[in-house]
């Protein structure tokens, strides 16, 4: 099943061509990472995915059931957010209804996997690998058809590492991964593009 298609897209920026003529379908199932030098537009790429940044040329096609969970590079949060906050409320794709039993216990779960076990935390007192083992709970969780992931492994030690392998290898729907990690790429991807 198609989740979403790209023809032809294409963002500006400072009147120059960050990226043009995309074409792309992603199926059901396809996992694929995008490689590329620093400032050639692969955030900006993911962002189009989600609907966050319209492209300057060419359309999107989202299948209508398509649910999105976004793991961003640089997770924003206001000063004094809990780690309970953060990940149950704190997600671009929205807010968790408290009475949403399943996305609850989904994060307990993730939260415990990872190791954060204090959800009073301040997420500003967390160190850069806690940071991104919450984001990803808060990611993960919300159990998306589609996932896009900037720099999963930032700040990662070597067994979270190889725990996000295994849950993205598992994942039923598809997903957009940018990272400099070869290794990563070529573990968890089932297809490689550059950018």
């Amino acid at each position: 099943m198609n989740l979403l298609s790209l023809e032809d897209v294409g963002v500006t920026l400072l009147d120059a061509p960050l990226f043009a003529g995309v074409t792309l379908g992603i199926d059901e199932g396809e996992r694929i990472g995008f490689l590329g030098a620093n400032g050639a537009g692969k955030s900006t790429f993911l962002k189009v995915l989600q609907g966050v940044v319209e492209p300057d040329t060419g359309t999107v096609a989202r299948n209508r059931d398509l649910t999105l969970s976004a793991l961003e590079q640089h997770p924003a949060f206001a000063p004094g957010t809990t780690l309970r906050e953060f990940c149950f409320h704190g997600s671009p794709a929205g807010r968790v209804p408290a009475e949403d039993g399943p996305v609850l216990d989904r994060f307990r779960s993730l939260c415990s996997e990872l190791g954060l076990l204090d959800p009073a935390a301040p997420v500003d007192t967390l160190s850069g690998g806690m940071l991104r083992k919450a984001s990803i709970a808060r990611c993960l969780a919300r159990d998306a058809r589609f996932l896009t992931l900037d720099e999963p492994t930032n700040h990662l030690d070597l067994d979270t590492i190889e725990w996000l392998e295994a849950r993205l290898r598992r994942h039923a729907g598809g997903f957009v991964m940018v990272t400099h990690d070869r290794w990563f790429l070529d573990a968890a991807c089932t297809a490689i593009m550059e950018i």
